[in-house]
């Protein structure tokens, strides 16, 4: 994925990676009775700040005795950019989303 010139990040976003094989937390209704690891980042549960990461956390048992994550997680981030600041890629199927 590419980004038009001059893009700006519209913000950050937080995720939760486990340290051992780097794959990312995922809940699908953010209620901690469907959940996976994923090894692709797009399919994490990205939040908008890390309030709700720890809130996520805490639901699903991932919460540690210092108000951080277990042992073996970590709060990782990332920009994010406005969908009309996305280049789709040449092979992508549907460009227009």
């Amino acid at each position: 994925m590419a980004y038009r010139e001059g893009a700006q990040p519209g913000g950050i976003e937080y995720a939760i990676r486990r340290d051992e094989d780097g794959a990312y937390f995922f809940d699908a209704d953010l209620d901690g009775r469907d959940t996976s690891w994923e090894f692709d980042a797009e399919n994490a549960v990205w939040f908008e700040d890390k309030d709700q990461l720890e809130g996520c956390a805490i639901i699903n048992g991932l919460a540690g005795d210092d108000d951080g994550l277990r042992d073996g997680l970590k709060p990782v981030s990332r920009e994010w950019y406005y969908e009309e600041d996305l280049i789709p890629d040449e092979d992508d199927d549907d460009p227009y989303w």
